[in-house]
Parts: structure tokens; sequence; C-alpha cells
């Protein structure tokens, strides 16, 4: 239950990402630096539910996000999370490191979609609970736990007649519903958007906490981190 669209223009690469989930789920922590245990900075939310996230960038320019396959995971057993396999590419400096470690590291999750970007490229990945696929990604990308294709469709839709990304990201169409990109249902919502921006010389990101039902204007909380090796966390 998420939509993913990304642009790169005037030397920066631009990431636009919605993360929509069931309402019976803790509140994410908002992206803050930190410290992985080979000692890379980066920046992510954090899922308190399982201590994962669904995005993160650190210090190298390299930006994950992962979009879950919901329409592919009945009765799949997993043992483990799904927000652990981006967490696990803290590290990663490259794409070819992201492609190598993957494989590995997507053992025991339920399926999933992970984009990966790096100066200037984008690779996506598709787990499917058994085997590790690449292709090549096109916006957007989207996932829903409720009639999938149906959802799908719509946000290409909207997408299709979008004339800037940040619109398309906010969009409910007047009312919001299972269908919209900010979207609303009985048991689900979107809860969060990002914004990041990622420059030659730092990461920047914008993160807007919805409120419940999406009946307030969201929090927009602001944090950044500078690409260069050993530099402090802001």
């Amino acid at each position: 239950m998420c939509t993913l669209t990304w642009r790169g223009e005037r030397n920066a690469l631009e990431v636009f990402f919605n993360r929509d989930e069931l309402k019976t789920r803790s509140r994410a922590e908002p992206p803050r630096c930190h410290l992985s245990e080979k000692g890379t900075r980066y920046l992510s939310p954090i899922d308190p539910d399982t201590g994962g996230t669904w995005m993160l960038a650190n210090g190298h320019g390299i930006v994950i996000c992962l979009l879950n396959r919901w329409h592919e995971e009945q009765g799949l057993p997993h043992s483990k999370s799904r927000g652990r396999v981006v967490t696990d590419l803290a590290d990663c400096e490259t794409l070819p490191e992201v492609a190598r470690i993957l494989p590995n590291n997507s053992k025991g999750a339920k399926p999933f979609d992970l984009i990966a970007f790096a100066s200037g490229q984008v690779r996506g990945f598709s787990w499917k609970g058994k085997e590790l696929t690449a292709f090549e990604p096109r916006m957007p990308l989207t996932s829903s736990s409720y009639q999938f294709e149906e959802v799908k469709t719509a946000r290409e839709q909207a997408f299709a007649h979008a004339k800037r990304l940040e619109d398309f990201q906010s969009s409910k169409h007047g009312s919001s519903s299972a269908y919209t990109v900010r979207m609303n249902r009985p048991d689900a919502q979107t809860w969060s958007r990002s914004h990041l921006t990622i420059t030659a010389a730092e990461i920047s990101w914008d993160y807007w906490e919805e409120f419940p039902d999406l009946a307030q204007e969201p929090t927009l909380h602001q944090t950044s981190l500078r690409l260069e090796r050993g530099h402090s966390c802001p």
C-alpha cells in the first residue's frame, strides 16, 4: 500500500514515496540519522513494530525503497521482516553491491519490490518468496492489499494527468479513498509522504506525518545528511 515516483534534473535526484499502512500498526518514528554496525551513517524512519524501515538513504548516496507485494504473499511463511531487508543494506556503496547482497538477504521475507537509486541510476528487484529477479522500474510504482489491479489502474491514470510529482503524491481528488494516491479506507491509510533530494553534497528529507483519517494537515519533519565520510549527523 505505497506509491513511489522519482525524477532527475539539475544534478539532483528527487524521490517521492507515500507509505500506506494498516491503522492497527504503531505510528512510525520520523526519519533521523542512524549509525550502522559498520559505521555507515544513514537516514530512515523506523517502524517500531519490527525495528525495520521501508525507506533508507545513506552517506554513500544510496537510496532504498521497498513496496510490499501484497497480492502474492497469501500462505507464504516468513521468518524475516521486509523492513529488515532494507536496513541490512545500509552499508552498501554501489548498486552492484545491492544486487550482490539482496538474494541471500531476502531469504525468509514475504514478497516485495525493492528499488535502489545511486549516481543517477535506478534498479528494481522483485522478490516473490523463492527467487530474486531484476526489472526496469517504471513510474508510478504502487502496491495495495485491496483490489490491487483496480488501485494500480486508478493511480496510473492519475499519474498520466499529473503536472508535478509533488501534486501527484499528495492527491486525493477531493476526498480520499482506497484508490487515491493519498489514500484512506476503514482499515488503512497513507501515514507518511516523503520527498528526498539527493545532490553531490547532501541528502535532504522532507517527511509529512499524516493524522488519522487524514483529518488534519500533516506535520512536516525535515532532516539531512552530508555525503562525506566521517560527517556527524545533524
